[in-house]
């Protein structure tokens, strides 16, 4: 996957520092791309439902795994938070992650692989997809992370729709314009339904 640019806009909601990512832009599929084998379409199969599945995640675990696909960030902050603030917040949010998705996929596999030995019982084996499903999403969170942290492009802005949002973050019904004019600006979405 190609690297891109992608913005991380900053909210504090309750004191405590909350990312909300732009989305990947994915290749297009020419007809040349389409699947003509069995397996590529169970692939694709795979791959949607995962990522189906993954809409039930913690949205930061998400905002993590995203960081993967990309070679510069852009992080937008509220006026009052300076951009030194700013960069110490991402800073010990991306080591924090690094740490809790590690240990959350080392215990995830340990608990899909325990799930395994149920493999000859009739039946969906929900004890080993669902810890492995969540392992691989620890891993790519984990890998996003990695990436964020390695990068050396980092630049800072602030937004005056997300200051207005900042400042509203209690009653967002009375933003919902600024919100979606954010979320067009910065090819985000569900900001609302996020920040409740």
């Amino acid at each position: 996957m190609e690297k891109q640019t992608i913005t991380l806009l900053l909210f504090l909601k309750k004191g405590n520092p909350f990312f909300i990512a732009s989305q990947k832009i994915l290749p297009k599929r020419s007809e040349h791309s389409i699947p003509t084998d069995k397996m590529s379409g169970l692939k694709d199969k795979i791959l949607k439902f995962y990522n189906d599945f993954k809409e039930h995640f913690d949205p930061q675990e998400n905002v993590c795994s995203t960081l993967h696909a990309s070679n510069r960030i852009i992080l937008v902050h509220p006026g009052n938070v300076t951009e030194i603030e700013a960069g110490r917040i991402l800073e010990e949010f991306l080591v924090r992650s690094r740490k809790k998705h590690g240990i959350w996929m080392v215990i995830d596999i340990i608990l899909s692989l325990m799930g395994g030995i149920l493999t000859p019982l009739p039946g969906p084996n929900l004890f080993f997809f669902y810890p492995a499903a969540r392992a691989v999403s620890h891993y790519f969170a984990r890998r996003g992370v990695i990436t964020a942290l390695s990068l050396d492009k980092k630049d800072f802005t602030i937004n005056p729709l997300l200051d207005t949002i900042q400042d509203n973050i209690n009653d967002l019904d009375s933003v919902s314009v600024e919100i979606e004019e954010l979320e067009k600006s910065c090819q985000c979405s569900h900001i609302q339904r996020l920040l409740k």
